[in-house]
């Protein structure tokens, strides 16, 4: 019985997501910075705090996403639940 799934953004859809939900368990997964939240915004238009910032995926709910910066400047979104 996993206690989590953890997943690239390639899996991210609002169906997994919710089928995930269904069993009980914890995900994580990353998110394209183009994606829609909070009623009409792009995720990386938002200011993502250090600890993480709630937001709301359409469809699914509230969720935390944290922003991860690499040396070599690429921006990836982290999201789990909330």
């Amino acid at each position: 019985m996993p206690e989590a799934v953890v997943m690239d953004a390639w899996y991210s859809s609002l169906d997994n997501l919710k089928s995930i939900r269904s069993h009980g368990w914890v995900w994580v997964t990353t998110l394209r910075k183009n994606r829609i939240v909070n009623h009409n915004k792009q995720l990386n238009k938002l200011d993502i705090s250090e600890e993480g910032t709630p937001i709301h995926l359409r469809g699914y709910g509230w969720v935390t996403v944290f922003k991860f910066t690499a040396k070599n400047g690429r921006i990836d979104y982290i999201k789990r639940v909330a």
